[in-house]
């Protein structure tokens, strides 16, 4: 797929590049506690948004290496690009849960989630999963972006 002659993927790439980081900055704000409401909703949408533009960028990169003649450093990009899926939609998930929980509920059910123990342990737990699959989700995007830019510039660069 292209834009004006340009490839999607290389431009599609960039919301990735974007909302992956963004997505870790907010988890790790949500451990604030004046703003983990506002932050529970922004890392929500920030890792739904990653995820969706890591699916786009992962459909038009296959069909990229479709495109071009095969070499080893397409190949260990299309490689690498395997894990940031499932990655970037398990913290868009848990995200996306957490956000729900905060969505404001009736007094009632209020009550009972603080009365129940697990629910102020799994929480924080979530919180806590989330974090870390996101650090683990940006690692992934600069070594996928990495092997990307030297996919394409190594030859032109030396």
């Amino acid at each position: 797929m292209t834009l004006n002659g340009i490839p999607l993927h290389p431009l599609i790439v960039h919301g990735a590049v974007v909302f992956v980081p963004l997505t870790l900055v907010f988890a790790a704000l949500l451990f604030l506690r004046r703003i983990r409401r506002t932050m529970t909703y922004m890392a929500g949408a920030a890792g739904v948004l990653g995820f969706i533009f890591v699916a786009v960028a992962h459909n038009t990169g296959e069909q990229l290496q479709e495109a071009l003649p095969s070499n080893r450093a397409i190949i260990q990009h299309a490689e690498l690009a395997t894990t940031i899926m499932p990655l970037t939609f398990a913290v868009g998930f848990l995200l996306t849960v957490l956000a729900i929980l905060e969505l404001p509920a009736p007094v009632a059910v209020v009550k009972v989630r603080t009365r129940i123990q697990s629910y102020r342990v799994v929480l924080p737990l979530v919180r806590v999963v989330a974090l870390l699959l996101a650090v683990v989700s940006v690692v992934q995007i600069v070594l996928l972006g990495d092997s990307g830019a030297a996919a394409v510039w190594f030859n032109v660069v030396r």
